[in-house]
């Protein structure tokens, strides 16, 4: 994963109970390091920023796009 790639969560994330509500967001990648940072966007037409310290989040990610 790297900056500027576009990710979403896994199936097997969004599926859980309680996680369902994040299975049609789509993020771009604004940083690694000292956290991942995603900037989200989710049905109709919201938009927020996340930060993430856990790096375990990276393996309920998946790329769906990357930068060149």
């Amino acid at each position: 994963m790297k900056v500027g790639d576009l990710v979403k969560f896994t199936q097997v994330h969004s599926s859980q109970s309680g996680f369902e509500y994040c299975a049609d967001w789509v993020g771009i990648v604004l940083s690694l390091f000292p956290q991942l940072t995603i900037s989200w966007v989710y049905p109709p037409t919201h938009m927020f920023t996340a930060n993430y310290k856990d790096s375990d989040v990276h393996m309920d990610l998946e790329i769906i796009s990357e930068t060149g």
